[in-house]
């Protein structure tokens, strides 16, 4: 389920370029529900968390960043 109202993302071209475009073979149009920073840099550290399949070639991950991903990692080399 996505909210209302959902982003959508081009690569390439601007959406409302693409609306009007018969050449839309090279550009990925696709519903955007995540997260958005400004600069990677504001992530610190990222971790993942798990993988799963949700068919072929697509798949979801799940991940922590900041100081989550700080307590995840260390509490993921002090069991190892």
């Amino acid at each position: 389920v996505y909210p209302d109202p959902v982003r959508v993302v081009s690569v390439g071209l601007p959406v409302k370029q693409l609306l009007h475009s018969n050449n839309k073979q090279h550009t990925s149009v696709e519903l955007c529900c995540g997260t958005h920073l400004l600069r990677t840099g504001l992530i610190q550290d990222l971790v993942i968390v798990s993988e799963r399949q949700l068919g072929k070639g697509i798949s979801r991950i799940l991940a922590v960043t900041g100081e989550d991903a700080k307590e995840v990692s260390h509490s993921h080399w002090e069991c190892h």
